[in-house]
């Protein structure tokens, strides 16, 4: 089965017709896909992690009925990429902004 966070030229399982608003900040939102460098650095390190598939039906739900707001205590970079990874593999829509995170230079 294909990973979706890989880059390809097709767009991704987890893009929605509604994912490609105005307020998409491309500096702070989450990849829909990872480069091939990134892609091998979260199979390394993140394997080990994933979200309990009673969480996942959750925020599922929760996004059926709205907006879902995700507040970090803490402002990671590395935090962010591993939650995008998460995301990306559970199917959870990818959040749009984060305040305090700029992933790009």
């Amino acid at each position: 089965m294909a990973d979706p966070s890989v880059s390809s030229d097709s767009p991704g399982p987890l893009e929605r017709p509604g994912d490609a608003s105005p307020a998409r900040d491309p500096f702070t939102a989450m990849a829909p896909r990872f480069s091939a460098l990134a892609h091998a650095f979260a199979e390394r390190f993140f394997s080990g992690f994933a979200l309990a598939p009673e969480e996942v039906e959750r925020l599922h739900l929760l996004e059926a009925r709205g907006a879902v707001v995700y507040v970090m205590r803490y402002t990671s970079r590395l935090d962010y990429f591993l939650f995008n990874w998460l995301f990306l593999r559970s199917g959870i829509r990818l959040t749009d902004f984060a305040n305090g995170i700029r992933l790009l230079p």
